[in-house]
C-alpha cells in the first residue's frame, strides 16, 4: 500500500514538473524551446536601420541648410546622421550595416512612437509616427 502511494506520488510529481513555465514565443529574445506553458514573461526588442539616399542628402544641405540631422523618439535623442553618410543602396538587417536603433519593448509585442527629426539649429524638419514590432528588423529610408 505504501509502495503504491509512493509510486502515485512520484508519478504526479513527474507530470506536474514537465510543464515548465517561461516564454515560448519564438519572436521574444528570451524564448526557451523547453517551455510548455507561456507565463507572460516574454521580452521583445525591435531592430531598425535608418538611411537616406544621395537625393535626400542633397536636399538636407541645399533646402534644409544642414549637414547633420538628429532623430528623437518620444523626446529622447536616439541617433545622429550626417548628410555625407548617405547610401544609394538599402541597408541590410541581415548584415547589421548602417545606423541602428534597438528599441526594447519589454513585454509588449509592438509599439507606436512619435519621432522628430531636427537640424543642428533645433528646427523641426519632420515629425511622424513609427511602429516597432518585437522580434522584427526593419530598414527605414528617411524621406521628407
Amino acid at each position: 500500500m505504501k509502495k503504491t502511494i509512493l509510486i502515485f506520488g512520484l508519478a504526479a510529481l513527474a507530470l506536474t514538473s514537465c510543464k515548465k513555465e517561461g516564454c515560448n514565443d519564438t519572436f521574444a529574445y528570451n524564448y526557451d524551446e523547453k517551455v510548455k506553458v507561456d507565463d507572460g514573461s516574454c521580452l521583445y526588442r525591435s531592430n531598425n536601420f535608418f538611411y537616406f539616399d544621395e537625393e535626400m542628402a542633397n536636399r538636407l544641405t541645399d533646402f534644409y541648410q544642414t549637414q547633420e540631422i538628429r532623430m528623437f523618439i518620444d523626446g529622447e535623442k536616439i541617433i545622429t546622421l550626417n548628410a555625407a553618410d548617405f547610401s544609394n543602396t538599402p541597408v541590410d538587417c541581415n548584415n547589421n550595416i548602417g545606423p541602428n536603433v534597438v528599441r526594447e519593448l519589454y513585454s509588449e509585442k509592438w509599439e507606436i512612437v512619435e519621432y522628430t527629426i531636427l537640424n543642428l539649429n533645433d528646427s523641426i524638419i519632420f515629425t511622424g509616427d513609427m511602429s516597432f514590432i518585437g522580434g522584427e528588423c526593419f530598414t527605414r529610408v528617411l524621406k521628407f
